[in-house]
């Protein structure tokens, strides 16, 4: 392109300096700029200095407008409105530097210096981009799930769905630390234990302080009167228990009666008596008796009118037989005092209905030098209970000493489990539901199988002597060694309880009158 200094024609402009006098002679109708999609066309693009001072085109020196009208102004934003011109397309219409170019133009390279770094801080406030206005950005939190969210099954938890667990909890101490436990026992032992332990006492002081004001038992004298007191701080802790108990609150007879029917009719009724008056209603407690015949045949009376009962100190199979012809509600073997007590007799016959040890041993899920007789006497009476009384009674099974006990047994109705054993289940993890982070195995009993369930029952065998009816004196034969010594060591064991805790009851509950 030509860039001409008009020899001829004089220019006039308002004010500028000698780069600005310059510029505007710039012809720009026939530079070349592209329109950004790759062909070149003709186009006006127009210095920045020009859009600062209007262009005043007159003829001649006569000062004119051309055509004979109004000075024509042209704006350079009118100019630019086309295809967008870059600084080095401007750039690019300058004319060569040089001492010999025949125009004269020597400070060219001043001029582009200038006009160089007069588009960039234009092109600059062009393209900044505006400022925008504050918003605030909420985060959403996103949870990674894996393909299969489920883990790995504890084989506490394997075993829960299969049995009922119970925490063997006798301090309430200890209560409050079992997440949601399903049951708890008032006994002598256990106010013993309350009143023996300054944390627990401060707790239950009022409600057993209370019990030596109870009106009842007021109308009775000496021993009577004492026990009753007794009976009423058991119905008020036991009260406090369901506070934090799901189920039902099991609660001592006296057993210095236990061999008397109708004694433990009359203070069964009464220990209800007594839930009612505190707002307790009888579907969530259950009486305690030792499983003698008369507690067996009081069990039956006080069934008949909507008292559940619990029998404890079961070592024999006739004590179960009896109280499921009964209809009592729980019977609870315990596996480790009756494997005690074969382990002090070791000539005795673990099992005299199996033909030979080994079957027995193999069905107690042992090895060769091994029989637990108390596993497979749960396993007998809960299989007579489901195959001949549709599992009305439920069995519950206590003196659970090890996972191994406890696994034996999976699928029974209630499972009894010490602190010890407890941990150990629910930090033993099974592959049931294990978790790759890709996939997981289905969340179905797997590695721990039912022992004993309703099906398995109807297979199970029994002699016609063990389906016969039972009377006191087929009570009294079938009863066996084990279970007879057994059965009075532990009634004399908690007569022994009973004693030693009236005195001490009387001593820290009110003191002197």
């Amino acid at each position: 392109m030509k860039l001409e200094a008009g020899s001829g024609a004089s220019q006039q402009r308002d004010g500028g300096n000698a780069a600005a006098e310059a510029l505007p002679a710039v012809s720009a109708t026939s530079m070349q700029c592209s329109d950004g999609g790759g062909s070149p066309q003709a186009m006006q693009c127009t210095p920045r200095s020009e859009a600062r001072t209007p262009s005043v085109q007159r003829q001649g020196g006569g000062g004119a407008p051309a055509g004979g009208g109004q000075p024509s102004v042209q704006s350079s934003r009118h100019r630019l409105g086309g295809p967008r011109c870059t600084p080095m397309r401007l750039l690019d219409a300058l004319p060569p530097t040089s001492p010999s170019d025949p125009s004269g133009l020597e400070g060219v390279d001043l001029r582009k210096a200038t006009l160089m770094r007069s588009l960039q801080t234009r092109l600059m406030k062009v393209r900044r981009p505006a400022r925008r206005a504050a918003m605030t950005v909420q985060a959403t939190k996103t949870e990674y799930r894996s393909p299969s969210s489920s883990t790995a099954s504890t084989e506490l938890e394997r075993l829960e769905a299969l049995s009922t667990v119970v925490p063997d909890v006798l301090l309430s101490q200890s209560l409050q630390k079992v997440e949601e436990p399903k049951a708890a026992t008032t006994s002598r032992s256990v106010l013993a234990g309350i009143m023996g332990t300054p944390t627990s006492m401060r707790r239950f002081k009022f409600a057993i302080e209370q019990a030596r004001f109870y009106d009842k038992c007021n109308l009775a004298s000496g021993a009577d009167r004492t026990s009753c007191q007794v009976d009423k701080a058991l119905v008020n802790v036991g009260s406090m228990f369901l506070e934090t108990v799901t189920g039902r609150v099991s609660t001592e007879v006296d057993p210095r009666i236990a061999y008397d029917t109708d004694k433990l009719v009359a203070r069964g009724r009464s220990l209800v008596d007594m839930y009612k008056e505190v707002g307790v209603d009888r579907d969530r407690v259950l009486l305690r008796m030792p499983a003698t015949w008369a507690a067996i045949q009081a069990g039956k009376q006080l069934e008949a009118e909507g008292i559940a009962c619990h029998l404890v100190l079961v070592y024999s199979f006739v004590q179960g037989s009896a109280a499921a012809q009964s209809g009592v509600s729980v019977v609870q073997p315990n596996v480790g005092r009756l494997h005690d007590w074969y382990n002090r007799h070791p000539g005795v016959i673990r099992d005299p209905n199996a033909p030979t040890e080994a079957w027995a041993m193999a069905r107690a899920g042992y090895g060769s030098e091994q029989v637990n007789p108390g596993l497979l006497l749960v396993e007998k009476i809960y299989s007579y209970v489901q195959k001949y009384h549709g599992g009305k009674t439920k069995v519950m099974a206590s003196g659970l000493r090890t996972k191994a006990e406890a696994l034996a047994l999976a699928g029974c109705d209630f499972l009894v489990v010490g602190p010890k054993v407890l941990n150990g289940l629910a930090s033993a993890s099974t592959l049931d539901g294990y978790n790759t982070g890709l996939s997981a195995t289905e969340d179905v009993p797997g590695s721990i199988e039912a022992r004993l369930s309703a099906q398995l029952a109807q297979a199970a065998e029994f002699t016609p002597q063990e389906l016969e009816h039972i009377d006191e004196g087929r009570f009294n034969e079938y009863l066996g060694m084990a279970g007879k010594d057994l059965l009075s060591e532990g009634i004399q064991r908690l007569i022994d309880d009973a004693n030693r805790l009236e005195p001490f009851f009387l001593n820290l509950a009110g003191g002197q009158e």
